[in-house]
């Protein structure tokens, strides 16, 4: 299992497809537009994004921003046999939205997945097919090579008591297997959250739920009106530079606060030395390593909310690791991290609500 695309619902797909291509520097790959929806297709290396908004209010899209934020709607996922997850999913009881179709030799289906999400499912040498586009004015113009490295995850936010379920469902469903667990917490709230891992292709999608009804994940839940994708992680080689490059008036990173660094100044295996350190306590870039091994760092930054109301966001996230032969890249996620931006979050939900 690994993600083919991530599909977007936006009041207008053009501004959105010019603000990716402007700020984040993805490229434009197609345009599709029938009777009722407008889509755009952008891209940067591996990663796809399709963006639909409505032209009328028969549009699926019309219907969808009526109860809910922009967001994402569907995560399109390239999976070995089709038909065998479509078989799981109604021997446990689930949904099919669209039943197996074969076009041009691709065969896909859609399954419903929690609260608003959905999952099409791609035969494994459909990836990144440009045939299953059809009516299309397709860009060339594209880059040799991208800034990013992929789609590192995307984390979904289910209602309180769910989170158990949901990750069962993952399992059963695409057999993700579950790897770190994390109880966070604050003086104000906290959350749960459990990360799936595919065990093949290390497809992640950690799953949180909110602890107490003033969390910033059940403000997540009752403005998206249901469980959602509140975030997406862009991996990146280099991400002090990327940084740089992407800070402007149209992307605010949030704030970390002087503490999160001064702790970390205090640590004796700090791997870093102190014009790097400068360097990233300037970006506000959050620090995680491996106890085992200090030289395997894990980076990441968050932006504010890109949408009108509080409930996606996107993530810069760099896994380094020591030249060394043999050295293993982060793979995980670290506590200490994943503290300080629901602290920081919290913060930011405290401002809002004055």
């Amino acid at each position: 299992m690994q993600i083919d695309h991530v599909h977007f619902y936006v009041e207008d797909a053009s501004k959105w497809c010019n603000w990716f291509q402007r700020n984040l520097s993805f490229c434009s790959l197609a345009t599709e537009i029938n009777q009722h929806t407008h889509t755009e297709i952008i891209t940067s290396g591996e990663i796809q994004f399709r963006l639909s908004s409505p032209l009328n209010i028969d549009s699926p899209v019309a219907n969808f921003l009526q109860s809910h934020p922009p967001g994402v709607v569907d995560i399109g996922v390239v999976v070995d046999d089709v038909a065998g997850v479509v078989d799981r999913v109604i021997s446990s009881g689930g949904k099919i939205l669209q039943p197996i179709h074969d076009y041009q030799g691709i065969k896909s289906a859609k399954i419903a997945a929690w609260g608003t999400l959905s999952h099409t499912l791609l035969e494994k040498n459909s990836l990144f097919s440009n045939s299953l586009f059809s009516n299309n004015e397709i860009e060339s113009n594209f880059p040799e090579q991208s800034i990013y490295l992929g789609i590192d995850h995307l984390v979904l936010n289910v209602p309180q008591g769910k989170l158990s379920q949901v990750a069962q469902w993952y399992q059963q469903i695409f057999h993700l297997q579950p790897q770190q667990e994390f109880l966070i917490k604050t003086e104000n709230s906290g959350l749960c959250s459990q990360v799936m891992v595919h065990p093949t292709t290390g497809f992640q999608i950690p799953i949180n739920e909110p602890t107490s009804s003033n969390s910033q994940i059940q403000e997540f839940l009752d403005l998206n009106h249901g469980a959602g994708i509140q975030h997406l992680a862009l991996r990146v080689q280099d991400i002090i530079q990327m940084v740089a490059k992407v800070k402007g008036e149209e992307i605010n990173f949030l704030q970390v606060s002087p503490g999160y660094y001064q702790n970390l100044a205090l640590k004796p295996d700090l791997p870093l030395n102190s014009e790097e350190f400068a360097s990233i306590l300037e970006q506000n870039i959050l620090i995680d390593w491996q106890a085992e091994n200090s030289r395997s760092l894990l980076l990441q930054i968050f932006t504010q909310p890109i949408f009108s109301q509080p409930t996606f966001f996107l993530e810069l996230i760099e896994r380094r690791c020591s030249p060394e032969k043999g050295a293993i890249p982060h793979q995980g996620f670290g506590a200490g991290n994943f503290q300080e931006l629901f602290a920081t979050m919290e913060q930011e939900q405290l401002r809002r609500r004055g």
